[in-house]
């Protein structure tokens, strides 16, 4: 058992660390009792002790609180001047071992060892999980601590991986002379980003899936943690390690309204099935260079085959025979953040193959939005300039020379952050800006103005377009606003040349 006595002095503070996994940063800890200044120095106070977690990646609160979950926690003390304790280098961490969930209010040390507050120095703690108790999942990469900096090594995912989620917390700093008693709440984050994929029938055309895949998904990658507040990661350099997506063991017939996920090679799923991944940059999912090799770009390939592309083959049933077909999309451009969850879905629709994504805040639980409520306003849907292109019905069609200019107004929430994605053939087009924050009394008086730049550069064998994908993002919550700024469902066109 670690015994760390103070021979002059006996201070020891009960400190109640509330252990918490989301974005936010509300621990949600009772208070605890705040012992008084002791009269002399030998007054005995209670010993550190660690109090009940909030929640905590891909688990929720119920199931992080289960007996035997592990958090490795670090109390680096500088600055200490009193007597030396027995036990403890001062150029070794204070606390350095593992606390394990035991009951409804306890984190106890492996150790079973007690650990004093100190009445001078300055106290620096954080932490990260090891033992996921829950999903029996321990952390399968042994981080390495320098200071304040973690290393950790070389992860490669793929859907068969531990789906273990490396949380590690920002820094709590105690200054012993400021005599502060209160909780201290390790915040922890999320080290990882989270994928799922779905492949959606609304066609009563029937459709035979034969393979599916993001070409040049980079899955492997390492990285290092400064701790800090907040804290800071620093990525490696990523990199392709075999394919992230399983290859398919047969082809899968979909009728109308039917689903398939490629990842879990399960027809018709009941709930979405997330994977971790590294986060991956803006040139990580949307390189910008364009395919060289003229035999390739004869064969329909319009961009480099490192580039990160969803490649889908699939047969159309028409009349009594089947179509072959293969179709090649690019991912959106934006990053795929850590602590967000990315959920792509392939739509196949009458003539068309659609790709929609949303992208969640980790902790996020679906359900219907009411706009009677005002969530959100949108006294004016999205319309075309007819100066920059022609328009039928719902479809602008560019006019040559011109770059079609829409508009929209969005008056609610107050604060929040519109984002427009494109579906469709999306690497003939640029939709500028994608996002905005939400001002009803700046001086567009929530006018919204994006331009479709067309790329004319790309043969067009064929006529091309895109349509679009609203969301508005606020208090941590995404909600799909498609229906109220898209309400015609806007076609772009692009003929062919």
């Amino acid at each position: 058992m670690k015994d760390m006595r103070i021979y002059n002095f006996f201070a020891v503070l009960l400190l109640s660390a509330g252990l918490l996994a989301s974005c936010s940063k509300s621990s949600g800890i009772e208070e605890p009792v705040v012992p008084q200044e002791p009269e002399t120095p030998t007054a005995k106070l209670p010993n550190i002790t660690f109090g009940k977690p909030g929640t905590k990646a891909m688990l929720n609160d119920a199931d992080l609180k289960t007996n035997g979950s592990k958090i490795h926690v670090y109390d680096l003390l500088s600055g200490y001047t009193g007597v030396t304790f027995e036990g403890w280098n001062p150029n070794t961490p204070y606390i350095d071992e593992e606390i394990i969930y035991d009951g409804n209010v306890v984190w106890k040390y492996a150790s079973e060892g007690v650990y004093p507050w100190t009445a001078t120095g300055t106290h620096k703690f954080f932490g990260y999980l090891t033992y996921d108790k829950k999903s029996d999942l321990t952390n399968p990469v042994t981080p390495t601590l320098s200071g304040t900096t973690m290393t950790v090594p070389s992860i490669t995912f793929t859907p068969a991986s531990a789906q273990f989620d490396f949380l590690y917390s920002d820094m709590v700093t105690r200054d012993a002379a400021t005599k502060d008693y209160s909780v201290v709440p390790l915040t922890f984050k999320h080290l990882f980003t989270a994928l799922s994929v779905e492949v959606e029938s609304k066609t009563d055309t029937k459709v035979r899936l034969k393979s599916i895949t993001f070409e040049g998904l980079k899955n492997k990658n390492n990285a290092t943690i400064a701790f800090a507040s907040p804290s800071e990661v620093t990525l490696g350099t990523s990199s392709v390690d075999g394919s992230f997506f399983p290859t398919m063991s047969s082809s899968i017939e979909l009728d109308e309204d039917e689903l398939y996920d490629p990842l879990t090679q399960q027809e018709n799923p009941t709930e979405r099935s997330y994977f971790l991944l590294w986060p991956q940059s803006i040139d990580d999912v949307a390189p910008t260079n364009l395919e060289t090799d003229q035999s390739r770009i004869d064969a329909g390939y319009t961009h480099l085959s490192s580039d990160s592309l969803i490649v889908v083959t699939y047969d159309l049933r028409v009349g009594g025979d089947w179509e072959s077909h293969a179709t090649r999309m690019k991912l959106p451009k934006m990053p795929w953040e850590a602590g967000k969850k990315y959920h792509f879905t392939i739509q196949f629709s009458d003539k068309l193959i659609q790709l929609t994504t949303k992208v969640l805040p980790w902790d996020y639980n679906e359900y219907d939005v009411d706009y009677s409520e005002g969530t959100v306003v949108v006294p004016t849907g999205l319309k075309f300039d007819a100066s920059t292109c022609s328009t039928t019905g719902s479809v602008a069609t560019v006019v040559s020379g011109k770059n079609p200019v829409g508009t929209f107004t969005i008056m609610a929430p107050v604060g929040g952050t519109w984002m427009v994605g494109m579906t469709g053939d999306t690497e003939f087009f640029t939709v500028s800006p994608t996002s905005g924050t939400i001002d009803p009394n700046g001086a567009e008086s929530g006018r919204v103005t994006i331009t479709v730049t067309p790329n004319l550069s790309l043969a067009r064998p064929t006529d091309k377009q895109i349509k679009f994908k609203f969301t508005v993002t606020a208090n941590g919550r995404e909600i799909d606003a498609q229906s109220e700024i898209n309400r015609d469902d806007w076609i772009v066109l692009l003929p062919k040349n």
